[in-house]
Order: structure tokens, then sequence, then C-alpha cells
């Protein structure tokens, strides 16, 4: 038996063996098949381009032009013979490193080309300038609409012509006064180039005929057949027009270099400050499942594009790597972030020069995007656990580097669909609005604001006496109350006399309290909140606990007792308990009563969207009052900054310096390393997840004359036995010996606090930088710290 088994299953695995032979020889033979129909069509679309290329050179510069023409020609040539042998054999170590060589060395010369004509816009100011590169960047849209209409027939598009629209020629210079660029043409070369663009213009329609033509004889999908086209405009681009670059623009792209099938689009992704989209990249992101269209429209009616910046920082669902998104669509994680001089990520991308600016949203990634005025925002790239992260902006964090900067920011998870809101749970301070188109062309809409409600918002909050010290700066940024009370400006009692209230009543009668299809009541006995139907008690909640929809009401995701705390936290922001027993309220004349205690922030939100919906606190989306739209099967996403109203003015009640003697709380941290922030019993937030090696840096910590004597620090532990460690307490270095040391042990638990503080080894004045270091002699986390403070 065992014999015949053992047969058996050598014969299947010879079978196994044999339809795999097969397979892959099936798909050997496919791929030689498709190589050389590519190879045929590649012949006929070179001589197409070549043609063209040629007479439109010779156009713009003459017989001078020959060379270079030739150059472009023979370069051409070059890497459709390295293609060509990279397709006949493997490529050897030494064959890779001469591409990069070349590759290098061709990157060289564009960054030298566009440092040159840098320059000349620095040194020169010629608005001129501008424009000659705006109309040459113009005439070379033009030549690469030879690889967009090829894109379009490779995906069977109907569009034809629609894809690149035909734009003027390039204006006449100024007579008498010749204009300047990187190839000094005259005006003589420019009318050249007039007619050059007229001829180019009419062959545009003679080589898209004879492409229709040859694709439909020979019925064959040219995947990657655009690299013809677009390496000689790449390279027609670079030596005969000079196109402007921007270095952004070129670090981005060096990464794409890697891939083959993502180098070419080097020449056809415009630039930051091209004025024309390129339209048919970003529908070839959404025909390969890639993403979708995103455009971004600035209706400000206050700032010009080039004030605004766009921040797409995001975390791959499927890998949970935090990083941020190109124009193009490419992730770039943290790690992998260029760095600016001032210690930043360098991630911002201008909003191109006028009109509405195009990005790719790609797919599977939950995020945001920022939006930032007249100033860049500071993304540092920290250790979070063992993954690289980015620390956001705070902006009701007064030691956050972006709290004197105009932001803010929409969020979205783009995975099984798009799903995405805009949000002033934080804070408000830029009017955005988003709208979301499906497969159907339909189209949602939300965030937008009534005729002059930005400065509605400001005037409101201002009238309100518990409110009004929320709004920072002259009309910078409101905060939410929440984080109000972390910045001492708002009551951290506001909601107690009401929660009183609330608790008397519910221990004479029932609440009832809907979630989906199913129904529980609750009545508060022993001093908790107890309902039926195995839903957890809730205690008595702080008004931190009510504004920030946490500690006594945080929401696990359980599906039972978190949507009842969400239903709990929603009515408590808007008020209904003391007149409606029966929750959610659902009816808006009966949300947030006006002379009665409620989230009166969340309130003027609302009043001020034109549909009434607002992300004005964590569980604003029950009842569906949200300012959240979503879309199953979505097509294109488009953000707009809406009218401002009054200009924001500057930041000028606050100061960056930090008062030594005073409370300096631990999450206002300027860096930091393997730490992270949590809710903390006390009040605001402490940073916590602290191990052996860990550190935090706190800068411009001003001592003024008074000489500090010693240090104390609040810390709590729930450390286990034997687990112990010292806060080190270091000034203007990490590598600097420690001023004062101060001993920790288990406090009773990791929201168990206590103060404790040590002598100074010697007196410190003056302005300095502070830093916190964890020292332990185990691997585990031994500490919480919630703030500092100096004694004289």
């Amino acid at each position: 038996m065992a014999t015949k088994e053992r047969e058996k299953r050598e014969k299947e695995k010879a079978m196994r063996e044999e339809k795999e032979r097969k397979k892959v020889q099936l798909a050997e033979e496919e791929k030689a098949k498709a190589k050389l129909e590519r190879e045929e069509f590649e012949k006929k679309l070179g001589s197409v381009v070549k043609s063209n290329m040629k007479e439109v050179c010779e156009e713009v510069l003459g017989k001078k032009a020959s060379t270079s023409t030739e150059a472009v020609t023979s370069a051409g040539e070059e890497i459709r013979r390295k293609e060509q042998e990279s397709r006949w054999r493997s490529e050897d170590a030494a064959t890779q490193e001469e591409r990069m060589k070349h590759t290098e060395k061709e990157l060289e010369t564009l960054r030298k080309e566009n440092e040159k004509l840098q320059s000349l816009v620095r040194d020169k100011g010629s608005g001129e300038l501008h424009t000659l590169i705006k109309d040459n960047q113009a005439l070379v849209y033009d030549m690469l609409a030879l690889r967009d209409e090829v894109e379009s027939l490779k995906r069977g598009s109907k569009r034809g012509a629609e894809v690149v629209t035909e734009r003027s020629p390039p204006a006449e210079p100024v007579r008498g006064k010749p204009k300047s660029s990187a190839d000094g043409q005259t005006p003589a070369e420019w009318a050249k180039m007039v007619e050059a663009y007229k001829r180019l213009r009419d062959d545009k329609d003679m080589a898209k005929r004879e492409l229709e033509t040859l694709c439909k004889d020979e019925q064959i999908d040219y995947v990657g057949i655009k690299k013809t086209a677009s390496e000689l405009a790449w390279i027609y681009t670079a030596r005969v027009f000079g196109n402007s670059l921007k270095k952004r623009s070129l670090s981005d792209d060096d990464d794409a270099l890697e891939d083959d099938d993502t180098s070419v689009d080097i020449a056809a992704a415009p630039t930051e400050d091209q004025t024309t989209s390129d339209t048919s990249s970003l529908e070839h992101a959404r025909a390969c499942d890639m993403g979708i269209p995103m455009t971004v429209a600035n209706k400000t009616g206050r700032y010009p594009n080039s004030a605004i910046e766009v921040y797409i920082v995001a975390t791959e669902v499927s890998t949970g790597r935090q990083g941020a998104l190109l124009r193009n669509g490419k992730f770039v994680p943290c790690a992998e972030a260029a760095i600016r001089p001032d210690g930043f990520a360098d991630i911002g991308i201008r909003l191109a020069g006028d009109g509405d600016t195009d990005f790719v949203l790609t797919a599977g990634l939950s995020g945001r995007v920022y939006f930032a005025i007249n100033a860049p925002l500071c993304f540092r790239v920290v250790q979070a656990g063992d993954r690289r992260a980015f620390q956001y902006p705070a902006g009701w964090n007064s030691g956050d580097p972006n709290f004197a900067v105009l932001h803010d920011f929409i969020e979205f998870t783009f995975n099984d669909g798009m799903f995405c809101n805009t949000t002033m749970v934080d804070m408000f301070s830029i009017p955005l609005s988003i709208e979301l188109t499906g497969e159907e062309k339909q189209t949602q809409t939300t965030g937008s604001l009534v005729p002059g409600g930005r400065d509605r918002i400001f005037s409101s909050i201002k009238a309100l006496p518990e409110f009004s010290r929320l709004v920072v700066g002259d009309n910078l940024r409101v905060v939410a109350p929440s984080h109000g009370i972390e910045m001492g400006r708002f009551s951290a009692s506001y909601y107690d006399a009401y929660v009183e209230r609330v608790w008397q009543r519910y221990s004479q009668r029932d609440l009832v309290v809907t979630t989906g299809s199913r129904t529980v009541t609750g009545r508060v006995r022993g001093g908790e909140l107890q309902f039926t139907g195995g839903v957890a008690a809730f205690r008595r909640p702080s008004t931190r606990d009510v504004l920030f929809c946490d500690g006594a009401l945080a929401a696990p995701n359980d599906g039972r007792t978190g949507p009842v705390a969400a239903v709990l936290g929603a009515a408590f922001n808007r008020g209904t308990l003391l007149d409606q027993s029966s929750q959610p309220t659902t009816d808006p004349s009966r949300l947030y009563p006006v002379n009665d205690t409620s989230n009166h922030y969340a309130r003027v939100m609302h009043e001020n969207t034109t549909d009434g919906n607002a992300y004005g606190f964590a569980f604003d989306d029950v009842a569906d009052f949200a300012s959240y739209i979503n879309e199953r099967k979505p097509q294109a996403i488009k953000i707009t900054l809406t009218p401002f109203g009054r200009d924001p003015g500057a930041l000028t009640p606050f100061r960056r310096d930090r008062g030594a003697f005073g409370e300096i709380l631990c999450d206002s941290f300027h860096d930091q390393r393997g730490t992270a922030t949590e809710p903390s019993s006390e009040g605001g937030r402490n940073v916590g997840f602290i191990a052996d090696g860990d550190w935090l840096e706190y800068r411009d910590v001003d001592f003024g004359r008074r000489a500090a004597e010693g240090v104390a620090v609040r810390v709590a532990s729930g450390a286990p036995a034997g687990v112990s460690g010292f806060v080190d307490v270091q000034l203007d270095s990490r590598a600097a010996p420690p001023v004062a040391s101060i001993p920790v042990q288990n406090t009773g638990g990791w929201q168990s606090w206590r103060t404790s503080s040590a002598n100074l080894s010697s007196p410190v004045s003056g302005r300095r930088v502070v830093f916190l270091k964890f020292r332990s002699g185990q691997p585990q986390e031994f500490v919480n710290v919630r703030f500092f403070r100096f004694l004289p």
C-alpha cells in the first residue's frame, strides 16, 4: 500500500513539473513574440519621431543647430540600442555600472543648466526671462503631445486631440531689448521659434494620424512604447531649450530613475512652476489603478499660488510605513525623505504658477493633506518604536516650530474606496472644502463655509467669554477648547457643573441609547453610569474627557461599549443630555443650546458651513453631522482653499522662549528619540514608553539673571520589580555630562504621579538647550514624565 501511494505521489509530482515546464515555455514564446512586435513598431515610430524632432530643431536654431540635432538623434538611437541590448540578454554588472554613469552624467548636466538659469533669474530679476521660460515650456509641452497620443492609443482611449490642448504661439520679445535666456535667443531666433511652433502644431496632427494607422495595422498593446518619444523629448528639452527644472523636482526624480518603467516620466512630469498640468499622466495613473487625480484650487482671493505649499503625509495601510507623497503619486518613506538645511523634511510642494494644481493621490494610504501659507511647515523625522515617523505640526503648542505658521489640513483614507473629511477637531485656520467625484461622475462636496464664514467664526468665538482666548494671534487660528485646556486658555472645570446635573438626572431615570440596531438603557448607580447589554460602566467624566471624547468616555473598538461611548461624547458636547433622555439627538435645532453649557466652539463651526456639517469634536460624526464624505469607486478628488475674508495678522503675543523656573510640559519637546505621548490623568499629555537611551530636547530655556540650583521632574512608573533608572539632565549637548541625575522607581502605576528633584552639580544661568536623557540597566520601559522645572 505504501509503495502504491509513493508511486501515485511521484506521478502527480511529474505531472505538475511537466505542466509548469509547459507554462514557462509558453510564457517565453509569448515574450519573444511581443519583443519582436515591439521592435518592429519602434522602428516605425522612431522614424516618425526623429523626423519631426530634427525639423523642429532646424526651425528653431537654423543651420547652427545641425550639430545639436545630430547629437539629439544620436543620443536617442543610443538609448534605444541600450534598451534592445537589455532585452536580448540580461545585463552584467559592467553594463549596469555604465548605464548608471550615463544617468548621473545626464543629471549633472541638467543640474548645471538649472543653476545657470536660476542664477539669471536671481541676478537680473527679469520678468521677461520668466516669460521666456514660460513660453519655452509651452512649446515643449506641445512636443510632448506626441507621447500623450501614444499613451492614449495604448490605453484604447478615444479622447484623441483632447489629451493636449493647442496653445497660443510664444509672444514676441520687446522691441529694442532682446530677451535673455539660458540659450541666448535673439528676437530673430525667437521669430524662428514662432514659426517652429506653427510647424510643430501641423506636424503633430500628421504624426497622430500616422501613429493611429500604425496601431490599427499592428493590433498590439505596446507597453512602454512611450520611451522612444519621451526620451527624445527629454533630450530636446534639456539641450535645446534649457528648460527650467527646480532642484526639488530633480531630487524627486532621482529615485524614479532606479526603475526603467518610470524613468521616462522625468521628461513628462511637469515642474512645480509650470502652469499646465499633465492631465494625461493623471488619467494614466487612474487607468492603471495606481491612484486618482487630486486637484488643489486656490480660491482664497488673497494669497497667490506661490505663497502656498502642500504636504501629503500618510501611512501605508498594508505595511504601516509612514511617508510623504510626491506630486506624481510616488510614496517616499520617512527614512528616505530629503532633509532641508534647517533639519526638517523637505516634502513641501508649491502650487503651480497660476490656476489649479494637479497631483496623483495613490491608493492604499491613510493620512493628511496639509496646506501652509507664507511659510513652510516643519516636519521632523523621529523614531516611533521600530519605525521612522513624521512629527506632525501642533498648532495648539506654543513650543511647536509651526506655531506661528498659517496652516491647516484635511484627512483621508484611500483603501477600499475614498473616505475623507475636513476637520476642526484640533483647530480651525484655513477654510477648506472637498469635492469627491464617483464612478458615474456624481459629486459630493463638504466643508464649504458660508460667505464671510472665516471672519464670522473668529468674531463669534471672540464674543463668547469662556471661549474668546482660544483665538491665537490676530485671527491666525482658533484652537479647540480641548487643546485650550492644555494651553491654559480654557477652563478645565467648564463642564463640571453640567456633568453633575447629568449624573443627578440619570440617577432617577433611564438614559436610552441607540447604536445601529441595538438599544441599551443606562442608570447612574454607585457613581457610575451603568448600561444593559454588556456595555461597560462609565465613570463621571471630567471637562477634558468630554472635550477630547477620551478618558472616562474612551471608545474601545469592540462594537458594544465603543458605540455607546461615542453617543455619550456627542451628547455631552452638544449639550443635549438634560432635555433628551433618548440619544443620539438627530434634530439640529435641539443641538448646542445657546444659553446652556455645550461645546460652543463646535456650534460656531456648524453655524458657518453651507450644509451645517462640521467636525467640531472627535465624535461629531454621530448622527451624520460631520463634514465627512466617502465614495467606494472614486474617480477624482478636489480640495479648494476657499475665500478668506480679512487677512490674518501676525502672531505677536507669543515668544518661543521658555521660562526655566515655570513648568515646562514634557510633550512640548523640539526633538526626541524613542518616546511617544499619551493622555495624562492630570490633564494634557505626558511623554511615555520611555526606555534606556531615549531622550527629549528643549530649546531656548531661559534662566534669566537668576541661577538655578536644582531641578524637579514630574514622573510616574509602573515598571515591574527590579526595573528602575535615572532621568539625566544635560545642557546644550547630549554628549555633555549630566548636571543632575534623578532616580526613578515604581510609583504605583503609569499614571501615579509624583515630583522628584535633585541638586545641580553647579549653578546654571543664561539661555540654554536642555536634554532629558533616560538611563537604565534594563531594556524595559521604566518611566513616564509630564513636566519639569528648575529650582532657584
